[in-house]
């Protein structure tokens, strides 16, 4: 079985960078939940990503009728799906490894995020242990800070969290 590392690397293109069909490798998201584009760097510290904004979405279009902004929580969720980037990279093994929202630190948003503007996620590990791991970094389009971001991960079994959702779908009947 191939390390996070190993298995990432191995995805990577000619510039050193993972394109979309290498993140839906790594990511167990559909395009219409995934947030990131690209990424443009990734080390054992820290991930840089890329997401445009796109000009039409509904989640734009609700958020706010006639004036849309990208989320902040949606915002939250591109950098967490960077973070789980760079968790995945670092551990031993991610086959039967889901990476999934503990809780939000803080979050700071500074400016509106546009629809057509590139967002650049530049994540950095701050600490991970077996169960978890601490992210923090900044949300920016060009030169111009969107935000910055402190957010804690889970690291759980794949069957643990399948078995909770059933158990929590069993007990809604």
């Amino acid at each position: 079985m191939l390390d996070g590392k190993t298995r990432i690397d191995r995805l990577r293109d000619d510039d050193g960078g993972l394109d979309r069909p290498a993140i839906r490798a790594i990511l167990p998201y559909g395009d219409e939940f995934s947030f990131v584009d690209r990424v443009t760097r990734l080390t054992e510290e820290d991930v840089e990503t890329v997401f445009r904004i796109p000009d039409r979405a509904p989640y734009l279009d609700g958020h706010f009728r006639g004036l849309a902004v990208m989320p902040g929580a949606l915002m939250s969720e591109a950098f967490a799906q960077a973070g789980s980037i760079l968790v995945r990279y670092n551990l031993e093994s991610t086959a039967e490894t889901d990476i999934v929202g503990h809780h939000v630190e803080s979050a700071r948003f500074l400016s509106p995020a546009l629809p057509g503007e590139l967002l650049r996620f530049c994540v950095r590990l701050k600490t991970m242990s077996r169960r978890a791991a601490r992210l923090e970094g900044e949300v920016a389009v060009g030169e111009r800070k969107i935000g910055r971001m402190r957010v804690v991960v889970a690291i759980v079994k794949r069957e643990e969290l399948r078995r909770e959702v059933e158990r929590l779908r069993s007990s809604e009947d």
